[in-house]
């Protein structure tokens, strides 16, 4: 049986090579162009693969923590001892080094299960563990959706699941959403275990997984050029 083919745009390992170097520069920069530059990168990820309601996205929540690191810096600037000031300072900081990776990790999880596995095998990966982070990044998309359902059932039945409800009944908002939501996720989780026990994990036997055709396209050769090439623009740049 022929193998299939894959279902992204570009390689996957090469998006897993993006979000990976993205990892590890993160701690290094700290200049607001330099994080931003990482921000594009992922950004242009999710465009490359159709995700552009996902990559306006990006851009809002990135500018939005810049503006709360920003408004915690006048805080601290007014009240040099504030707490709130440090803290929406930290947050907007944290969130910016995390927006980039998160862009990663959505195209990820939009792969298949099988495709992704295949992915990391050629990776050098160990299958089960492989099998294992292929199903974790599943659990994204599942999170999302499980918050979605939970969202509108709520609104159907008139308790309003909204941040003023949130607000007013901090309690009562927690046992109406939050232990239920917690509920499911833990059925989504059994879900992910039953799958991979599946596909022979911690079973002691083969592990078995779809095969996909993996073979690099010239566009992936120019994607891995361009990542090449921004990032040594990028280290040129600090240098100066």
């Amino acid at each position: 049986m022929s193998a299939r083919g894959r279902s992204t745009t570009l390689d996957a390992r090469i998006i897993l090579l993006a979000g990976l170097l993205d990892a590890v520069a993160l701690p290094f920069v700290h200049r607001l162009e330099e994080v931003a530059f990482l921000a594009v990168l992922s950004c242009a990820s999710l465009m490359l693969e159709g995700h552009f309601k996902r990559a306006g996205i990006l851009i809002a929540q990135f500018v939005g923590c810049e503006a709360l690191a920003c408004a915690g810096a006048l805080v601290v600037a007014n009240v040099p001892a504030s707490a709130l000031g440090a803290t929406l300072t930290a947050a907007g900081v944290l969130g910016e080094r995390a927006v980039p990776i998160l862009g990663y990790v959505f195209v990820l999880s939009r792969i298949g299960s099988g495709e992704l596995v295949s992915v990391l095998i050629r990776a050098k990966v160990p299958q089960p563990v492989a099998i294992g982070l292929a199903s974790l990044l599943r659990f994204v998309p599942a999170l999302g959706q499980t918050f979605t359902a939970m969202r509108r059932a709520s609104l159907f039945r008139g308790d309003g699941f909204r941040a003023k409800s949130l607000a007013r009944h901090p309690a009562k908002s927690s046992q109406n959403y939050l232990l239920p939501f917690l509920a499911r996720l833990s059925c989504v989780a059994d879900d992910l275990a039953a799958a991979l026990c599946a596909r022979g994990v911690g079973m002691g036997g083969a592990v078995t997984t779809d095969v996909r055709d993996l073979r690099a396209k010239p566009r992936d050769l120019a994607a891995l050029a361009a990542l090449a090439f921004s990032y040594g623009a990028m280290l040129v740049w600090r240098s100066l």
